[in-house]
């Protein structure tokens, strides 16, 4: 079963949940196969411990994928506080509204929301892969607040 896209909510990818996550500092690019294509992009990033070339020479395709330097073993940015802007403003959850495609790290992502918020508390954005379930973080919040009052 399919549904509309409904949007994440970019409000919950907040410093304490982004500095555990790391998955969106790295970049993809993707190329036409050609062996000598492949041959220099092997020679650009294959070298680096957090470089790698895919290459699928059937389809036509190659893949450098190139984690940032700056990330720490422990998937936390060395340069969080002296960063670029363009991390500064970067939200993966912005992205996948404008793309309307979960995030590549979304498992990841909602345990440290689930963490953060409490179990049945988190939205889930649905998918056919996922439980067809879509819960509003505002209607818990509100939902708290009632019981609380």
């Amino acid at each position: 079963m399919s549904e509309e896209w409904k949007d994440l909510d970019p409000s919950l990818i907040q410093s304490d949940i982004c500095t555990q996550c790391g998955r969106c500092c790295k970049t993809s690019w993707h190329h036409e196969y050609s062996i000598k294509q492949e041959a220099y992009l092997e020679a650009m990033f294959d070298k680096s411990p957090r470089s790698y070339v895919e290459s699928d020479p059937v389809n036509k395709k190659l893949k450098v994928v190139n984690w940032c330097s700056n990330l720490l073993p422990d998937l936390r940015c060395g340069i969080y506080k002296n960063r670029p802007e363009i991390c500064v403003v970067y939200n993966c959850f912005t992205w996948s509204n404008s793309k309307k495609v979960l995030p590549e790290a979304f498992d990841h992502i909602f345990s440290l929301l689930t963490k953060k918020y409490g179990k049945g508390k988190v939205p889930l954005h649905v998918e056919e892969s996922k439980d067809d379930v879509h819960r509003d973080l505002e209607s818990s919040k509100s939902a708290d607040g009632a019981e609380s009052a």
